[in-house]
């Protein structure tokens, strides 16, 4: 189920160190879809955001019918990816509406939503649907800010750096969880999730420098091929790689 990118499906009681990784078979699933949503984009892309948002809805009725968890339903989590994809579009567009205001007035609306959702609504494709809309706003404002030249000292670059390993700070939690559990008892909780993180980040940045950068190198030979380019002598950054100029 894990090899194939199922194990969102899988109900069976296994080793809890796995059970982290079944986001990644969502996101997996939903980037196959992705292949074929991306011919209508460049017209339709709207009318794809608002049926994936749709279909989030729907998620709670499909998940009843089937038997599917709500939880581990990819559907569910449609919302957010189309949400994802629209706040993409609006930002590399340069779109007018992303101004300090409107980006402000809409984290506040969609932020009390979320409140509302979370305490009164039965409902949780809302409470989803907003928190991404609320995330994306945020972020999205925060982009904005720091892009100024008067705020761009505040761009914290520790976050910048500990981006790169992200995917083993994922990926390793759940056996650093289990291991630390079975070998470690001493200590307030407190003491624990430092010695936690530490472990997992020694972790994740090992595995970064000695593994995933291997495979990560082929895509700018791959981008560069694609394009006749000159291979660089040394790997440049994803940034200098986008379509659209990104400067923080």
């Amino acid at each position: 189920m894990y090899w194939t990118f199922l194990s969102n499906f899988d109900s069976q009681d296994h080793i809890f160190a796995l059970k982290f990784l079944w986001s990644i078979s969502v996101e997996e699933q939903f980037y196959i879809l992705f292949i074929g949503l991306s011919f209508f984009f460049r017209k339709n892309i709207y009318l794809v955001v608002a049926a994936l948002v749709l279909l989030s809805f729907s998620s709670p009725m499909i998940s009843r019918l089937t038997g599917i968890s709500y939880y581990y339903n990819p559907l569910s989590y449609f919302a957010d990816f189309g949400i994802g994809m629209l706040a993409a579009k609006l930002y590399f567009d340069r779109n007018h509406l992303l101004n300090n205001l409107n980006l402000l007035m809409l984290s506040i609306f969609s932020g009390g939503v979320v409140l509302v959702s979370f305490w009164y609504s039965p409902s949780d494709s809302l409470l989803n649907t907003s928190f991404a809309v609320f995330a994306a706003s945020v972020l999205l404002l925060a982009i904005h800010v720091l892009q100024q030249k008067r705020y761009r000292v505040l761009l914290p670059s520790l976050t910048e750096i500990l981006g790169r390993y992200t995917y083993g700070l994922y990926v390793y939690s759940g056996f650093v969880l289990t291991v630390a559990g079975m070998f470690i008892s001493y200590g307030s909780s407190y003491q624990l999730l430092v010695l936690e993180f530490c472990m997992l980040l020694v972790i994740a940045l090992v595995s970064y420098h000695v593994f995933e950068k291997r495979f990560l190198e082929l895509k700018y030979v791959l981008y560069y091929k694609r394009w006749n380019r000159p291979t660089p002598s040394v790997a440049v950054s994803s940034m200098e790689l986008a379509p659209a100029p990104i400067s923080l």
